[in-house]
């Protein structure tokens, strides 16, 4: 049986109900380590569902002294009590591995900050935001003007007003309408300020949603007039972060290789249900699409791509270049997308070609599929998922065992010969085989 991180309990505490699974446990758990290191902090938003509830990440408003470093040096101390250890960290965003290795894979990330900022621009002071703080269950979140406020100006920063968010700011502001509408005159004239507390009082956000536009320049232009210094200093610091990011990029590119059956699909189903949050973004891609496919759309039947025959020589070296060139122009989108935090992943790669040609109808020489190889920008890692092929001919029938044991050989020693090259038993669990993905992705981060 697994253990869990225990929770001290008092009569404030979250109440952990059974179903709770381990990211749910670290999070009262990590709110309570706080609480004992005398570390004043606050939730700033999405927090009505923990601990069974938990979006992308959970934002944390603490002090302006409690630097990254010390709450990195907390984590690493108290990993058998929080019952995660962290495995990402940007700043003071940190990605946090819950449970045990047998447990479902489960990642929990936080993003800690010193200020309410928007753009880059500190909206509401952290130290009244942390002076007037109020309890909830057995963690704090800001005060209902505070986080109406802050909620709608960030709102209006996104562009995004949706029924769920207006429901929200509703539910705030008929808790405490005045308190509101004093917070709001703070930043906003009092004819925006009027504009906002109607659509609060009656519930109707449409005239405020078909004029996010207008309320978005009008944000801007508050923050040249009101903060003029912050707005330079926010504008340089997103241009820098913009050159950083393409210089450093936080993204990842994962090519996943293995015959019929390995079980590259599941993978990259649960990599995509589980990586948003770590990353900004994640995107799937696949071999290089045929030629006709950049002007004409429609599905293409792969379901025995053995049993067709190989194209001519001449038209399987047209084709090999046509991947070379598809490769090398999509290079500058690649490392844009790793820029925006993106983990790019790949079920099927130009590398595969080198193991399985007759998959891709190539009829050409082995030479230049080689050549190209050398000459394309590499991923940061492949992932072999190896697995004896009687395993994987028992999962799909659609190749002979013999081609089947012929493509885990060539697999192993083509993964073997790469810088990056990673080789995962893809017999045991799939919960093992995930954690040891993520242990690659992370260790490269």
């Amino acid at each position: 049986m697994t253990n869990r991180p225990k929770v001290q309990k008092s009569e404030d505490s979250l109440l952990i109900e059974p179903k709770s699974r381990p990211r749910g446990l670290t999070l009262a758990a990590i709110f309570n380590l706080l609480e004992q290191e005398g570390i004043p902090f606050c939730v700033l938003r999405g927090y009505q569902g923990f601990p069974d509830e938990i979006g992308s990440d959970v934002d944390i408003l603490v002090p302006e002294e409690v630097s990254a470093g010390r709450l990195s040096t907390l984590f690493d101390n108290n990993r058998s009590g929080v019952g995660a250890r962290v495995v990402r960290r940007s700043g003071k965003y940190f990605t946090l591995l819950c449970g045990q290795d047998t447990d479902p894979l489960e990642l929990l990330t936080f993003d800690f900050v010193w200020h309410c900022e928007i753009e880059s621009v500190v909206y509401l002071e952290g130290k009244p935001v942390l002076r007037n703080r109020k309890k909830f269950k057995n963690f704090w979140i800001p005060s209902t003007a505070h986080e109406f406020d802050f909620y709608l100006a960030s709102s209006i920063s996104k562009n995004l007003l949706d029924e769920k968010r207006a429901t929200r700011l509703t539910e705030l502001y008929r808790h405490s309408p005045e308190e509101c509408r004093a917070q709001l005159l703070i930043f906003w004239p009092a004819k925006v300020t009027d504009q906002f507390c109607r659509a609060a009082e009656s519930g109707n956000w449409s005239p405020v949603q078909q004029n996010l536009q207008v309320l978005h320049r009008a944000l801007a232009w508050q923050f040249i007039t009101k903060k003029p210094l912050g707005a330079i200093q926010g504008g340089l610091a997103r241009l820098a972060g913009r050159v950083k990011r393409f210089v450093s990029p936080r993204g990842f590119h994962l090519v996943l290789l293995g015959p019929d059956g390995a079980g590259k699909s599941s993978v990259i189903d649960k990599l995509e249900n589980t990586m948003v949050g770590p990353f900004a973004h994640v995107h799937t891609l696949g071999f290089a699409p045929p030629i006709y496919k950049l002007w004409r759309k429609g599905p293409v039947n792969t379901d025995t791509p053995h049993a067709l025959a190989p194209r001519s020589y001449g038209v399987s070296v047209l084709r090999a270049f046509f991947w070379m060139a598809y490769n090398l122009s999509g290079y500058v989108s690649l490392r844009w997308a790793k820029a925006r935090s993106t983990l790019v992943l790949n079920d099927r790669h130009f590398v595969d070609i080198l193991v399985d040609p007759v998959r891709y109808r190539y009829g050409g020489p082995r030479w230049l599929l080689k050549f190209i190889w050398r000459l394309m920008p590499k991923p940061d890692a492949i992932i072999l998922l190896n697995a004896p092929p009687e395993v994987l001919q028992a999962r799909k029938q659609e190749l002979t065992l013999d081609e089947t044991r012929r493509q885990c050989r060539e697999y192993l020693a083509l993964v073997r010969q790469q810088k990056n090259g990673h080789v995962i038993d893809a017999a045991q669990s799939r919960e093992r085989v995930m954690h040891h993905v993520m242990e690659i992705i992370f260790a490269r981060q």
